[in-house]
């Protein structure tokens, strides 16, 4: 979905892409969907500071993740860890519905 959208963004070191997500703006909204990580070549929070990344870049303020399972609330808890440690970040919000 992400490749026909345009949106689909890749972080690749040494010809070798570690992580691939969908990464799409909506005016001050980011909405993320991830496609593949390889974990063994990139960790979830290094991850998490990628997607945190594009966001700046962006100038989004809100970043909503459709991510479900434990690596889903992996990187969740990795981006909140991120955003408390940065000035970067001015800070984020988390909805977290369990079923």
């Amino acid at each position: 979905m992400a490749v026909l959208r345009g949106s689909l963004k890749t972080i690749t070191v040494k010809g070798r892409t570690q992580l691939a997500c969908g990464f799409e703006a909506h005016g001050d909204d980011a909405f993320v969907s991830f496609a593949s990580m390889d974990s063994e070549m990139i960790s979830t929070e290094a991850a998490a500071g990628q997607l945190l990344n594009l966001a700046a870049r962006g100038k989004t303020k809100m970043i909503r993740l459709p991510l479900v399972g434990k690596a889903g609330l992996e990187c969740v808890q990795s981006m909140e860890r991120l955003t408390r440690s940065s000035s970067e970040y001015d800070s984020m919000n988390f909805m977290v519905k369990v079923l």
